[in-house]
């Protein structure tokens, strides 16, 4: 049985590194008045929390170590346990030529400068691992260093066994999609930090890229319709029997390139107080959208943040360029979830957008991440 036990050291918060972005500060003080303890006693009491990171990263930006150090620097007492990443592709992930195409993997230790071995090298432990989307396509791709965007998770290969993966975009809908947006989703069993395999869980973790032109409600009723086939048992590494999985817990997160309103107006925009069709169809607000699939599935932002979720938009992240609307902010960035047997709100700890600026004040990115932290 794969089983890892471990200890943390938590050093300071680098709460004083002369940022002077007053959100940045704002949010630093909130995490460190409420997370230290709760960090310490998450691992030593078995990884009751779970920290979950989105963010499209933008490769073509070059800023892949900005980009997670935001994530993994001490900016916050809990530390990622998931990434769900987007725009990276594998040269990024794992350095130029280090892929293991068949696997979605690294072929070897990730070379320097790539995502991993920044992930490795910034955060408290280099127990590091990734799986990205296989099937690619690259012909007329517009980055020729990059072998297209596939979607990737990462995780702590110290706390979490890989188990399965699958892939999909808006071509097994029918919907004409460039392989940019090659979304991925992997079976994990969660060993929690235990010796004991009782309380071990299974999650699904999926990584999203979509644009409006590619049938978003039809991949999500897709991917909703093919989990249960894709994840439903797994082949034990240690015995080779079937092991059947029972009760996952789901994410799935990423760019979805539209904003949640149908409204033109941006400030009912960015406070959603009309949800588009396609985010009432996944979400749990399900009244007014016809032909809902009802995953019952919940918008981890606007679960905490209903009543004021103005601040939460993810693009731009600095600058003036505005959406496909022509707002100048919108979000366009989420992570929606499902808890078995049930869902609480009160199981959140945390469900924001991050600043867009790392521990040192660097901006990341066009777009602002999305961080989740939860309670079993």
């Amino acid at each position: 049985m794969f089983r890892f036990v471990f200890w943390l050291m938590f050093p300071s918060l680098a709460a004083s590194c002369g940022v002077q972005d007053a959100e940045l500060s704002s949010q630093l003080r909130e995490d460190e008045a409420g997370e230290w303890e709760g960090a310490v006693q998450s691992v030593r009491g078995g990884g009751g929390k779970l920290v979950h990171w989105q963010q499209n990263i933008d490769v073509h930006s070059g800023r892949i170590p900005v980009a997670v150090s935001a994530a993994v620097e001490d900016k916050y007492a809990l530390q990622p346990d998931l990434f769900a990443i987007q725009e990276c592709g594998t040269a990024c992930v794992c350095g130029e030529g280090n892929v293991d195409a068949a696997q979605g993997r690294c072929q070897g230790e990730p070379l320097a400068g790539s995502l991993l071995q920044v992930i490795r090298s910034k955060s408290r432990s280099d127990a590091w691992d990734a799986r990205f989307a296989r099937r690619r396509d690259t012909s007329g791709f517009p980055f020729p260093a990059q072998d297209g965007y596939p979607q990737t998770v990462v995780f702590r290969s110290d706390r979490f066994q890989f188990l399965k993966m699958a892939e999909f975009n808006g071509n097994d809908v029918g919907c004409s999609a460039p392989p940019t947006t090659r979304n991925v989703a992997v079976l994990l069993r969660d060993g929690r930090y235990t010796a004991d395999p009782s309380d071990d869980r299974f999650l699904i973790v999926a990584s999203f890229h979509v644009l409006p032109s590619h049938c978003v409600l039809s991949q999500l009723a897709y991917y909703e319709e093919a989990w249960p086939r894709w994840f439903g048992s797994y082949t034990d590494p240690a015995t080779g029997a079937q092991v059947k999985v029972t009760r996952p817990h789901r994410f799935l997160s990423g760019d979805f390139n539209l904003v949640s309103t149908s409204s033109s107006s941006e400030s009912v925009g960015r406070a959603e107080e009309n949800p588009g069709c396609w985010w009432e169809a996944y979400s749990t607000a399900r009244s007014e959208c016809g032909g809902d699939f009802g995953p019952g599935m919940w918008d981890a932002v606007r679960a905490l943040h209903a009543d004021g979720m103005s601040p939460h938009w993810t693009y731009p992240n600095g600058g003036t360029q505005g959406c496909a609307s022509g707002w100048s902010r919108c979000r366009v960035d989420y992570t929606f979830l499902k808890w078995n047997p049930t869902f609480s709100p009160t199981r959140l700890v945390k469900a924001t957008t991050d600043s867009g600026l790392s521990a040192s004040g660097a901006r990341y990115g066009d777009h602002r991440a999305v961080r989740t932290v939860i309670e079993y």
